[in-house]
């Protein structure tokens, strides 16, 4: 893995930038070195007015191009450069939409004492519900189901005998 440095985010930005000339579309291109949970890694923020063509349905273009990116860089440079690739703050807007969501639907299965099944979710997203919650007292959670349908279940820790699994 490659140092994050000031070197690695610029060497990110080019291909970013490259990407995005080769598939015509203007955007204004920064990045900044960011740590989440004792893990450096380059955020790449992205500004466009062809947003939706670059995030798609659910976010899939846009993981699509943040693969790409990490793929032509591992092959040009031999290593890993952990980056994240966010456009006109989708993710951003995404991850506090499932940190509320985490926080009420433990707040539900508190008071029904009822677990309750998330529809599913990339690794990603449930990676941030399972993060969430992680210090939770009165809750935990599990991931079931097989890729694209893998879904976050919220369970009360201390279970009755007979709780039943509400979809949501």
């Amino acid at each position: 893995m490659i140092e994050i440095n000031e070197k690695a985010v610029n060497k990110v930005i080019k291909q970013i930038e490259e990407l995005l000339l080769r598939i015509g579309v203007e955007a204004d291109t920064k990045a900044k070195i960011q740590e989440d949970q004792g893990v450096e890694s380059i955020l790449v923020d992205i500004k466009t007015p062809d947003g939706n063509l670059l995030i798609g349905q659910r976010g899939q273009s846009l993981d699509a191009l943040q693969h790409l990116a990490r793929v032509m860089l591992r092959k040009k440079l031999g290593q890993i450069i952990n980056f994240i690739v966010d456009v006109n703050n989708y993710k951003k807007k995404k991850e506090q939409y499932l940190k509320d969501l985490a926080l009420d639907v433990a707040s539900r299965v508190k008071s029904s004492s009822e677990e309750i099944e998330l529809a599913s979710m990339s690794s990603y997203e449930r990676r941030i519900i399972h993060l969430v919650l992680a210090e939770n007292e009165e809750v935990t959670t599990e991931s079931t189901g097989e890729e694209p349908e893998r879904r976050v279940i919220i369970k009360p820790k201390t279970r009755p005998e007979q709780s039943r699994r509400v979809k949501k």
